[in-house]
């Protein structure tokens, strides 16, 4: 999918090069939904800056090791902690002031998962970066930054990709309905298409919805038990459930409003003001849980008590 995934941004790309020859900007920010590319393209344009005057044709496979002595890769993946840590940016210190050959390119993977020490570590660097360094700073939508690091920044913003671009990933085997839902799911982003299908979120969307008609209709609690326990501790599932409620209420909401007479997503005829308030607050608790990191049990079960509430409509 990689490939066709840097394809979509070949205008991203000739804006970053038609900028960067006329004034070579030391620091740029990514920017964009996860897990729409920004990655790959900052790895991409990484390998041609780094063989510019030294080809390479294993540049790539360097980086993805994080084996060239002028590339460094920060991530929150080699993090004890739940952000990057301070010793992870004065990395970055030393690393700049390395001497090598050429460019030096880093990549920090992102700027969401800076504390407000990583960001004031990282603002002295970028405040006197030295020659032929470059940093791609990947930013996720939903996070708001310090003035003082983008005033420092050249931008580039990833736009979701288009739903036709993407449904030519899809196994051909489901059905159009299926196809929609997992396109609605990944909201343009090619990486999260594929987390999707190799984690059968088909599979749990169905669950999902099984247990919410025995919770509206049967006053049933044991599909509920059942589907807690399918998640059980597993973050990636619970990530994935998260998504799926949301979505789902987006969908339904927009349909409720529109008055679709073939929706996708309302099953039933549910008002649209009931809908609004029960997404606001499945909203709430969405957020209040990246922040806070509830307990997945506790949390699953309140966002089902909230969707009981569709019931009087």
């Amino acid at each position: 999918m990689e490939t066709n995934l840097l394809h979509a941004h070949k205008e991203v790309e000739h804006s970053f090069f038609q900028a960067f020859e006329k004034r070579p900007h030391h620091a740029w920010i990514l920017k964009g939904p996860k897990g729409i590319g920004k990655l790959d393209f900052a790895k991409k344009i990484a390998g041609q800056l780094l063989t510019q005057e030294t080809p390479d044709s294993h540049i790539q496979n360097k980086i993805e090791a994080q084996n060239h002595p002028s590339f460094l890769y920060i991530s929150l993946e080699d993090s004890a902690l739940q952000s990057i840590s301070i010793e992870q940016i004065r990395k970055i210190s030393h690393f700049v002031t390395q001497t090598t050959e050429g460019w030096k390119v880093i990549i920090l993977n992102s700027l969401n998962d800076l504390t407000v020490n990583g960001s004031n570590g990282l603002l002295k660097v970028l405040e006197s970066p030295p020659s032929k360094t470059v940093f791609f700073l990947i930013h996720h939508n939903g996070f708001s930054l310090l003035p003082t690091i983008t005033s420092r920044c050249a931008a580039l913003s990833f736009a979701p990709l288009p739903e036709e671009e993407l449904s030519s990933q899809l196994p051909s085997s489901l059905t159009e309905a299926e196809c929609k839902i997992l396109l609605s799911l990944a909201q343009g982003c090619a990486h999260r298409l594929t987390d999707l299908t190799d984690h059968h979120a088909l599979s749990l969307y169905d669950s999902f919805l099984e247990t919410l008609q025995s919770l509206l209709h049967k006053d049933d609690e044991s599909p509920l038990s059942a589907f807690i326990g399918k998640i059980g501790r597993d973050k990636t599932k619970l990530s994935l459930f998260l998504l799926i409620v949301e979505r789902w209420l987006q969908g339904s909401i927009k349909e409720a409003a529109l008055k679709e007479e073939n929706p996708l997503f309302l099953r039933e005829p549910y008002s649209l003001e009931t809908l609004l308030k029960t997404h606001q607050a499945v909203s709430h608790l969405i957020i209040s849980d990246k922040k806070l990191m509830l307990d997945a049990r506790q949390l699953m079960l309140t966002i089902f008590f909230e969707l009981k509430n569709l019931r009087t409509s």
